[in-house]
Parts: structure tokens; C-alpha cells; sequence
């Protein structure tokens, strides 16, 4: 039974992490600077206060299955407000055209890499759920090396928070595909070890996410880097 005993004290974790950045957030005012930043981190603060309480997903299906598809949509959202917000930072230099064609050429790869991960049957909504995670891990990982290319000259106190945004969510969607591939690999259900070893890498990925966003806005000072402030969702 720890095992059960160390998911609530993540999923506790969690909650914590995400009060705590929302907080912050607030306090600093930075809610208008980082709308889409500020949804997503809200659901899944309701997402962990449903995990301490399980017996509520299991009554209702339809609100686990809503959560699960929720999630990806909402990164998309971010991904696209952070696009935006480096292209105004760099005072639209880089042309509406060259965005397009990256963002296209972006869609298809992390659409075949995800066609490729997980299970080879695409029709169950649980499959068709990791392939749409499988999908925006890469696009994380895609959308992060690209901000970088787009804000390399900026200056550093301005692009550290979309990039600090950024590389978070890669670092976690690299961590995501690891495990899937592991899942590949090796019959996990033969192995409850590793199994449970793989859940606890995970989610430890994700905490250390939320320490290290919590102290990227702890430590921006809004009259050095004025960055999204004309950000809208």
C-alpha cells in the first residue's frame, strides 16, 4: 500500500505547486502577461484536487475523459500564445509567412511521431489520448528549439520567461516520450518495478517544472521585461 500512500503525497505536491504559482502569479500581476500560462496551470490545479479524490472520475467517466482531452488543447493554446508573444518581441521582423510554413512543417512531424508511439491500435479512446499527448510533447519540444531561434538576438530579461515557459513544458514532454518508449520496449505489466518506477520519474519531472516556473516569475522583474503584457487567449 505506500505506493498508493507516495500518489497522494505527489498528487498533494501538486496541488501545492500549482496553488502556489497561481498565487504568485496574482501577486505579481502577471496574469495579464501570461493569460494562457495562467488557465492552463488553473486546470491542472483542479486536475490534482480531482486525483486526492478519485472515487469522483470513477462515478463519472465523462469528466476523466473531458480532463484527459482537455489538457492538449490547453498546451496548444499556450504554444500559440508564446508564438505570438516572440514574434511581437521581435517587432514582427520575422515574416507572418516563414511563421506559417515553420508552424506547418512543425504539425507534421509531431503528428508522425506520434503516429509511431504507443500501441499500433488507434481507435480506443485511452490510445487515441497518449498518441494526442505523444503529439504535443513534440510539438513542446519543436515549439521550444524554435522560440529560441526566433528570440536569439533579443535580449536576455526579456526572453527568459517565454523560454523559461518553454523549456519547462520540453523538458517535461521529453520525460513523457521516455517513458512511452520504455513502455514500447518492455512488458511493464510483467514488471510492476519499473512500471512504478516510470510514474515516479514523471511526475518528479513535472514538480521540478513547477519549482523551477515558480522561481523564473519569482525572480522577473516586470520593468526590465515587459514580455507579453498584450498577450490575449
Amino acid at each position: 500500500m505506500w505506493i498508493q500512500s507516495v500518489d497522494y503525497l505527489l498528487a498533494a505536491a501538486g496541488l501545492v505547486g500549482h496553488v502556489a504559482l497561481l498565487v504568485l502569479i496574482l501577486r505579481r500581476r502577471l496574469l495579464t502577461r501570461l493569460p494562457a500560462f495562467a488557465i492552463l496551470i488553473a486546470f491542472y490545479l483542479l486536475r490534482s484536487a480531482l486525483l486526492l479524490a478519485p472515487q469522483l472520475t470513477r462515478e463519472s467517466p465523462a469528466t476523466y475523459w473531458v480532463l484527459i482531452y482537455l489538457d492538449p488543447g490547453l498546451q496548444i493554446l499556450l504554444i500559440l500564445a508564446l508564438a505570438v508573444g516572440a514574434r511581437r518581441i521581435t517587432g514582427g521582423t520575422i515574416g507572418r509567412l516563414r511563421i506559417i510554413l515553420m508552424a506547418l512543417a512543425m504539425i507534421v512531424l509531431a503528428c508522425v511521431g506520434a503516429w509511431f508511439l504507443g500501441s499500433s491500435s488507434h481507435y480506443s479512446p485511452r490510445n487515441l489520448s497518449l498518441k494526442l499527448s505523444m503529439f504535443v510533447s513534440l510539438l513542446w519540444i519543436e515549439a521550444a528549439l524554435g522560440l529560441a531561434a526566433m528570440l536569439r538576438r533579443s535580449d536576455w530579461q526579456t526572453k527568459r520567461l517565454p523560454l523559461g515557459i518553454a523549456f519547462g513544458f520540453a523538458t517535461y514532454a521529453v520525460a513523457n516520450i521516455l517513458t512511452e518508449l520504455v513502455h514500447m520496449r518492455f512488458m511493464l505489466s510483467r514488471q510492476p518495478s519499473l512500471y512504478t518506477g516510470l510514474s515516479l520519474f514523471r511526475v518528479i519531472v513535472y514538480l521540478s517544472c513547477l519549482a523551477w516556473w515558480f522561481v523564473l516569475l519569482w525572480r522577473d522583474r516586470p520593468r526590465l521585461s515587459p514580455v507579453f503584457h498584450t498577450i490575449e487567449c
